[in-house]
């Protein structure tokens, strides 16, 4: 059985969605914990709406300004061993549960995920992410820490024995939006290993609202994390590499050719991980061919 983790906090009509999904689910052996971080929304009337149709609890706490401590909050009162988390603005597919459990019968690891697909907010369909794959050489933890995750936490289920007190989301204010990396990390960093299940389970809803939206804000709190150097033996050069090419990508005051330079340079002088290096260099060939259009098209009509 599994228990389905969910912070929120005043998202009652986005909520509502998000547990329609579950009573879609086609697995049906799961309970619901909405981890509540002070709602002054109509959040405990919606939750009452789905008590007949899900096995549900409201658990409400202070607000703490972040979805760690809910999340906390959550897995200290699940009662399963398999916990599922669920942002309140994310959807499941209806077969999501019935799949997962069907690779957790036939698999040693303790930790899984699997892609979701983008929604905007007139409901049309994006990309597809958290495609997650250990990179050829490197274990779980190299593998996120060099690549900046890769994984949703939406599509997150970890087993509860991995869960202690050092081992719980960290509710640090500034890791407030990078808490799930920073979560992962700490796992990965004992060891343990992460199956990813291939196929779209679920729909990621962008909308103003999203913490993770700002970008440049997350590399922020990102540097201040590894500025503190906690895990042994680390490539910091390669971690800086990664900073250097997500701050790059969303820096929207660069030109072209700043661009284009920029990333050329990690891609043939950093010391980053080569997913890295092969994105910058097609950056770095994509912005090139915009500085030739925007320089001489003008020119040749001309």
């Amino acid at each position: 059985m599994f228990s389905v983790v969910i912070p929120t906090y005043n998202r009652a009509d986005l909520l509502r969605e998000c547990l329609q999904s579950l009573v879609n689910q086609t697995y049906k052996a799961f309970e619901v914990l909405v981890c509540d971080d002070g709602s002054t929304d109509h959040t405990a009337e919606v939750v009452v709406d789905f008590e007949a149709q899900l096995t549900i609890r409201h658990l409400v706490r202070e607000n703490a300004g972040g979805p760690a401590a809910p999340r906390n909050l959550g897995i200290s009162q699940a009662k399963y061993d398999w916990i599922c988390f669920l942002d309140s603005d994310d959807l499941w597919l209806p077969k999501k549960l019935e799949i997962l459990e069907q690779f957790i019968r036939h698999s040693k690891c303790s930790i899984f995920c699997h892609p979701f697909a983008v929604i905007n907010e007139y409901g049309e369909l994006g990309a597809v992410i958290g495609k997650y794959r250990r990179s050829i050489g490197y274990t779980d933890f190299e593998t996120l820490l060099y690549n900046g995750g890769g994984v949703v936490n939406s599509s997150l289920c970890v087993h509860k024995k991995l869960l202690s007190i050092d081992f719980l989301f960290d509710e640090n204010p500034n890791y407030h939006g990078i808490e799930d990396f920073v979560f992962l990390l700490k796992l990965t960093y004992q060891g343990h290993k992460i199956e990813s299940i291939p196929g779209v389970l679920g729909s990621y809803r962008v909308h103003g609202g999203n913490i993770s939206a700002n970008t440049l804000g997350q590399i922020v709190k990102w540097k201040y994390f590894f500025a503190t150097e906690p895990f042994q033996n680390l490539h910091m050069n390669r971690v800086k590499a990664l900073m250097d090419y997500l701050t790059i990508r969303n820096d929207h005051t660069l030109s072209n050719l700043e661009r284009m330079r920029l990333f050329g340079q990690l891609a043939f002088f950093s010391a980053g991980v080569w997913s890295i290096k092969i994105k910058s260099a097609a950056y770095s060939i994509r912005h090139m061919l915009a500085w030739i259009r925007e320089n001489f098209s003008g020119a040749k009509s001309e």
